[in-house]
């Protein structure tokens, strides 16, 4: 039996805004789907009462390869302290 690596895979990315947003999600998520071009996509995202989120699909290459394009995206966005990233099973902060 082959076992597929990881890269092979659609893996998945999510981002948690647990403060407010200074600006609209949709801008956010404009600038991460142009980063991700056709090797992902923001496929949904939501806010309520404890806060925000965008959800992405990765196609192509390993999710990990999108962190800091993410994380520089989300900086020029000045985005609140407490938002994470989450991929797989752990969780990175966007400012470190």
């Amino acid at each position: 039996m082959m076992v597929e690596s990881s890269e092979d895979q659609e893996q998945f990315i999510f981002i948690y805004f647990y403060s407010r947003l200074n600006i609209g999600r949709s801008a956010i998520e404009d600038d991460l789907d142009e980063i991700l071009g056709d090797k992902g996509e923001v496929t949904g995202g939501g806010s309520g009462i404890s806060g925000s989120n965008i959800d992405i699909d990765i196609y192509e290459g390993s999710a990990t390869d999108f962190l800091e394009p993410i994380r520089s995206i989300l900086k020029e966005f000045n985005v609140p302290t407490d938002t994470v990233i989450v991929i797989g099973k752990e969780r990175f902060q966007v400012y470190e």
